[in-house]
């Protein structure tokens, strides 16, 4: 009994150590995904990060400026799930959350313009209006 015990304490402690290390190898491909042009893929990869960030597997201040970004989305869910992420972090730290701010709305026109054929950041004004009216929940 004692050495099945051993065996799953040691297997339990070679995953935890494992897990970091392979989200964390991979989360630049996570934060690309950020960019996909179809919501469901960004969703997913926004909920993968959350999870992420809530476990302390990942540094946020690489996962915050494109989840500000997701609040421009289109679509509602992916924006709602963009908020809660912020909200979890400015439970957190609510200082580093306003300096990542402008690094956010940087994140926000290279959203756009990944998923957006017609952004213009320089264009007609009330269409910029359009692309951004989800960043007032930040």
């Amino acid at each position: 009994k004692e050495d099945e015990d051993a065996k799953l304490v040691s297997r339990k402690e070679g995953t935890d150590s494992v897990i970091p290390t392979v989200v964390q190898h991979h989360l630049k491909r996570f934060l690309e995904l950020f960019h996909s042009k179809r919501p469901e893929v960004r969703h997913q990869a926004l909920k993968l990060v959350y999870v992420a960030l809530k476990m302390g597997l990942v540094n946020p201040f690489q996962c915050i400026p494109p989840a500000i970004s997701l609040l421009t989305d289109t679509d509602r869910e992916v924006q709602d799930d963009a908020v809660k992420l912020l909200h979890f972090f400015n439970e957190k730290r609510p200082k580093e959350l306003r300096n990542l701010a402008i690094s956010g709305l940087e994140a926000c026109c290279d959203f756009q313009r990944s998923v957006n054929s017609q952004f213009d950041p320089f264009g007609d004004s009330s269409k910029i209006s359009d692309c951004f009216k989800g960043i007032h929940r930040l």
